[in-house]
């Protein structure tokens, strides 16, 4: 009611082990971690075991999307460039104030050329200039270059008319920190503790760089000595789809156990998640890949 979209959250979170089946529930539970009283979210546990607390969180639009954002709003004289391109710009990091000025001429300077060709700026960004082949923006393949990363991509460009105006395009892709990952990773594992049974659960709706990257970015926070109260993580979203049958609301779930947690988690927890994102997938039209999951 009160416009806070983390109570939400929680309630699909608990709606999730509803749907399991004999599992016992119960919201805000005292835990005592070091020398406080924290409350959890809730905590869920079947016959005869021990409990696991359970924390949601909702990450929100991501910090790297918008610096991404405002990053390409300052290139906005290379999209002023009366010529038919497609230009991508290619970050190797976050470039600071003073290497600005030297990407921005080398863009400029590519992209009102006769010039198709790659520009390598050493340790900061390759500028990629290509014939102009529709409105649409391809990734372009950089070997040598750790294309796995994550990345948060934005484009602009001065597309249709009435053919007067030539065509562009100009893209920018930039790396995603971890930072921001481990950063909610951190705060939620802090109402965690280290003698009980931890799951943090985190609602992807509102975090632009999805779930498969967030997935590789937690994944490699879980080491033998960080976050070893957390005995799992489970990244859910969920939308408006087409199905078989006409219009579902279906979630789409990604699991990750931690095998350094000092309390691991009982099986059943990651293995009943890992059924309903099955049942869920089976509704949709087309179905999605489960090993990106």
């Amino acid at each position: 009611r009160r416009g806070d979209l983390s109570a939400l959250s929680e309630m699909k979170a608990v709606r999730m082990f509803k749907l399991m089946g004999e599992v016992e529930i119960e919201l805000a539970p005292e835990l005592r971690v070091a020398d406080s009283i924290r409350r959890p979210d809730f905590r869920v546990r079947r016959s005869g075991e021990r409990w696991t607390y359970v924390e949601v969180t909702r990450p929100d639009t991501s910090d790297a999307a918008i610096a991404a954002q405002a990053f390409l709003h300052r290139l906005n004289s290379v999209k002023d460039v009366r010529r038919e391109f497609s230009l991508e710009i290619f970050l190797r990091c976050e470039p600071a104030p003073h290497e600005e000025a030297a990407l921005l001429a080398a863009a400029m300077d590519l992209a009102d050329s006769e010039r198709f060709e790659t520009i390598d700026l050493a340790n900061l960004a390759i500028i990629t200039k290509q014939h102009f082949a529709g409105p649409v923006v391809s990734p372009i393949n950089h070997p040598g270059e750790d294309n796995t990363c994550p990345r948060f991509g934005v484009a602009t460009g001065v597309l249709g008319g009435d053919g007067t105006e030539p065509q562009r395009i100009v893209s920018v892709r930039m790396p995603f920190s971890d930072g921001r990952a481990d950063a909610f990773l951190k705060r939620e594992a802090k109402q965690l503790a280290r003698d009980e049974q931890g799951f943090i659960m985190m609602d992807m709706a509102d975090a632009h760089i999805g779930m498969q990257n967030w997935g590789l970015l937690l994944r490699r926070r879980l080491q033998p000595n960080i976050h070893t109260r957390v005995g799992g993580i489970c990244l859910f979203t969920n939308a408006l789809e087409l199905g078989t049958t006409g219009l579902h609301t279906l979630f789409e779930f990604s699991t990750i156990e931690n095998r350094h947690a000092v309390q691991p988690l009982p099986v059943w927890i990651l293995e009943e998640l890992r059924k309903l994102a099955a049942i869920d997938n089976a509704k949709r039209a087309t179905p999605r890949d489960p090993r990106q999951a």
